[in-house]
């Protein structure tokens, strides 16, 4: 390719990956995508994934200077530790293909699953030596620290005076590298198993990050696009910055715990409108069937208009309740970055109540914890409705809608449906964080009750403090710090 015409388009890893995405998800739809080219989807993801942590920098958050060997060290160590999911991937890749001749990766498969037990082992041992090492590394050679980093937080600028500071920078280091792992890189590799299945999700995510934020530049200042690049980058590198103070780093961290549920809207939410089939769903069990498909079971049973309609705006509300209990929590905490009131009208404070109590009465969702062996977290399943009940339903949260939108007129009135509203997103998030921290730490409180191995319990115990703390301490602050932040505002 001609050099000026290369520079001109900035083609580099960032484009290669996102064609390579979007070419995978246009022969799978065309089903010319052979099915045990799924894993190759999968190693594809891990790649971005990787990549994308190379362009964070690693070090210069954690330390406040570049060193990208040791950004290099640790993603591989990152990935040695899961590098048992490539196991789970092989066991799924082998049952769902079997031995056909015309699945060329199966002899991979086989020879993955033949020697897993010693895969898992000595990949586990060579991560968690990797971060240790690394740690060392910060002793002996007495890495300097500088500010804002997330070191400067514990310790003072520049390097250690005395062997014993050496030796705590040593181990807060560690604790760092092995608190990134369980709170960022662990969770990532988590949605992308999931996620990868919907590659349309993916395809958005990594498509705003490696192409729209890098070319958006070249737009009309002035118009809708570049608008959303500049603030999306800004944002990227304000959000990285709430890690580097001690007074912003329990925002940052809160501001994780929303990502889970902002992770679920597309996880879940987006297939069941969308009424696609989606892999993982299968894995989860029964009850995860799409929108459509259940209203067209619901529709059929209804024999008249009204009951037809009662069951249309059941489902419509439904879908806004659970859109409003899992974007609730992050636009609460968005309050809270910007320190400033997000407006909502009193038609949002209607059709929130209208939505809660259609949700209430009569659900299509039920959130829970995921009851299959060998997976961790919150499952969102969806069921039919009781369409006798639905016009009766319906009827009441119309005049809850009529009801709360006149008397969000009154100031007063307006402030006690906005703590309403609050108290109750909050309640959902807290109980929601509750469900997934309480199956991550069984996970690892399990593992650490039968694995006999010292070295991979010295891990897994770190693991569950980390996981204890992330969580706990999270979940507190921000219901803390909301609710001081709605004060404010009120008084």
């Amino acid at each position: 390719m001609d050099d000026g015409l290369k520079k001109r388009l900035n083609i580099g890893a960032d484009e290669l990956l996102l064609f390579l995405l979007i070419i995978s998800e246009i022969f799978e739809f065309a089903g010319l995508l052979p099915g045990d080219f799924d894993y190759v989807k999968k190693i594809l993801s891990w790649v971005c994934l990787a990549y994308l942590l190379y362009k964070i920098n690693l070090t210069e958050i954690i330390f406040g200077y570049d060193d990208r060997k040791i950004d290099i060290a640790l993603i591989a160590a990152y990935f040695m530790l899961v590098a048992k999911d490539f196991i789970l991937y092989s066991k799924e890749a082998m049952e769902t293909i079997g031995q056909s001749s015309h699945n060329y990766l199966t002899p991979f498969y086989a020879f993955i699953l033949d020697h897993a037990f010693f895969f898992q082992y000595v990949t586990f041992y060579i991560g968690g030596g990797i971060i240790i090492l690394l740690a060392l590394l910060n002793i002996f050679l007495n890495a300097e620290v500088k500010e804002p980093s997330i070191m400067a937080i514990f310790h003072k600028g520049g390097p250690a005076g005395t062997i014993s500071e050496r030796l705590l920078r040593g181990a807060t280091s560690f604790i760092i590298y092995s608190a990134f792992f369980v709170i960022i890189f662990n969770l990532a590799i988590e949605w992308l198993g999931w996620a990868v299945d919907s590659t349309l999700a993916v395809l958005a995510v990594f498509f705003y990050l490696f192409f729209f934020i890098k070319h958006y530049k070249r737009l009309d200042p002035g118009s809708f696009l570049y608008k959303v690049g500049d603030a999306g980058e800004g944002f990227y590198g304000e959000f990285i910055n709430l890690f580097r103070s001690k007074g912003t780093i329990l925002l940052g961290i809160s501001g994780l715990l929303v990502l889970h549920l902002l992770t679920d809207v597309g996880n879940f939410i987006l297939p069941y409108i969308l009424g696609r089939k989606i892999e993982y769903f299968v894995a989860l069990g029964a009850g995860h069937t799409g929108i459509p498909s259940l209203m067209a079971i619901d529709l059929e049973v209804a024999a008249t208009l009204i009951p037809k309609i009662s069951v249309f705006m059941a489902y419509i509300l439904n879908i806004s309740a659970i859109l409003f209990m899992l974007i609730g929590p992050a636009l609460i905490w968005y309050e809270i970055y910007k320190k400033r009131r997000i407006e909502i009208s009193n038609t949002i404070l209607g059709l929130f109540g209208a939505s809660i109590f259609t949700y209430l009465s009569s659900p299509i969702f039920k959130v829970g914890r995921i009851s299959v062996e060998g997976l961790y977290g919150v499952d969102i399943l969806t069921k039919t409705i009781n369409v006798l009940n639905a016009p009766v339903i319906i009827f009441t949260a119309a005049m809850l809608f009529i009801l709360f939108t006149l008397i969000a007129y009154s100031r007063i009135v307006n402030m006690f449906l906005r703590y309403i509203m609050v108290f109750a997103i909050e309640l959902f998030f807290a109980n929601y964080i509750y469900m997934f921290f309480f199956d991550v730490a069984s996970f690892y409180s399990r593992s650490l009750i039968f694995i006999g191995n010292y070295f991979i319990l010295f891990y897994l115990f770190i693991f569950l403090s980390i996981t204890i703390m992330f969580y706990i301490g999270g979940i507190i602050y921000f219901i803390y710090d909301s609710a001081v932040d709605m004060t404010k505002k009120f008084i």
